[in-house]
């Protein structure tokens, strides 16, 4: 994957405002914005199944996807990894044609190994992963051959009952593509703490590279178990690769490693206290509040070369019971416009951004897709992964690639 240090690639990620146009079309549900600049017109196109529950079984991925993708293209093999529902871990599968998933996807990792043990390993009792364990996005660097990884980990509470679970964020890495995981240790909690009947799934995190920092963009809920909105959190890339080079586990100090978006500065812990993880977690600043998609969840963020802007994905709809996909445009990545349905499919989940169309398949140009799971959370019958194709218009030529820099 490359690092976008370089002022050709990705702007830094800021607090700037500004305005912007979308013209949805095709079947989906427009909508219409005043732009300073010229307009943006995304199309949508009709849905393509490209995993079917059957060939999903066949390939050993019987309860994959259980999070958003995570999808990066190593040595001109393609490396896509998701959490996997049960038993839980991070699945992985190899293929030289993401538009071709439900042919014959190789397994690149395993929830478990041959004589049962698990890849990631669940934390000791209380902490923030201790019952569940895996996700999907990952960053490769070159230099090293250290795939880092970002993962969600659950608690579940009562002790004995899993009524109510708690989320947060880890950090793995591995140097052979993902056969083995090695933990590093939680990174970024929920603001609320862990306590009465408080349920929060911070999703499974979006690391988008830039400037030299990792922006991790995910769902963060407020104190008393209130206010959930998406959240974004920075670390710095060198920090990453530096802890994964030790491969020591976090055992103190890492609650700051990532920090947290807040009243226009990154200066809130992501984790308050690593010793005791159901204190918490540092302050947020909810980059959207529209009800008109209550409780946004799972965003998956990508820079887009041709728009020169940030696309989010995500889902909307919960709070009001009838849910679907949306998508969201930003030029700092801070400061995000209005939304847009673009899938209307209250079944719908963990969609992901992917360029299938060669190259780094998290680097978005004029043509990408939408995938997602649906029905949720129907594993082990009839879920598909199923994606829809975005054509955008209205934007401008691609700046020439940054640099790749590693560290």
């Amino acid at each position: 994957m490359v690092n976008t240090m370089n002022r050709k690639g990705p702007p830094p990620i800021m607090g700037t405002r500004f305005a912007f146009a979308i013209i949805l079309a095709a079947g989906v549900i427009p909508a219409f914005l005043t732009s300073s600049a010229h307009a943006q017109s995304f199309t949508v196109g009709s849905v393509q199944t490209v995993m079917t529950a059957a060939q999903r079984s066949k390939a050993g991925l019987s309860m994959w996807p259980d999070s958003t993708l995570g999808a990066s293209l190593i040595d001109g093999t393609n490396y896509l990894f998701a959490a996997n529902s049960w038993p839980n871990g991070t699945l992985g599968i190899t293929t030289s044609d993401l538009n071709n998933l439900g042919l014959a996807p190789g397994r690149a990792a395993s929830s478990r190994k041959r004589e049962g043990r698990r890849k990631i390993a669940h934390g000791k009792a209380g902490a923030f992963d201790h019952h569940y364990a895996g996700g999907g996005t990952v960053y490769y660097d070159a230099g090293t051959g250290i795939l880092i990884h970002m993962y969600h980990g659950e608690y579940w509470y009562p002790p004995g009952t899993g009524r109510f679970f708690y989320a947060g964020l880890g950090l793995a890495f591995s140097t052979n593509l993902g056969k083995t995981w090695h933990e590093l240790g939680q990174v970024i909690s929920p603001q609320t703490a862990r306590t009465g009947k408080c349920t929060i799934d911070v999703g499974a995190g979006t690391l988008v590279p830039v400037g030299g920092f990792f922006y991790a963009y995910y769902t963060d809920m407020g104190m008393g178990c209130a206010n959930l909105g998406p959240a974004v959190a920075r670390a710095s890339i060198s920090s990453v690769i530096g802890a994964a080079r030790t491969g020591t586990p976090f055992t103190s100090g890492a609650g700051n490693l990532f920090q947290k978006y807040y009243n226009g500065s990154f200066s809130q812990p992501g984790v308050t206290d690593l010793a005791n993880p159901q204190n918490g977690g540092g302050a947020f600043s909810s980059l959207w509040t529209s009800e008109s998609d209550g409780w946004p969840t799972f965003p998956n963020v990508r820079y887009d070369s041709y728009l020169r802007q940030y696309i989010a994905a995500y889902v909307g709809g919960w709070k009001s019971g009838k849910s679907g996909l949306y998508l969201r445009i930003s030029k700092d990545g801070i400061n995000w416009g209005a939304p847009t349905e673009v899938v209307n499919d209250n079944a719908a989940f963990y969609p992901t951004l992917l360029n299938t169309s060669g190259g780094d398949p998290n680097a978005l140009g004029s043509q990408f897709y939408l995938y997602y799971v649906t029905p949720f959370p129907n594993f082990s019958s009839n879920m598909n992964l199923d994606r829809v194709p975005i054509t955008v218009s209205g934007g401008t030529t691609a700046p020439p690639a940054p640099t790749p820099v590693h560290y």
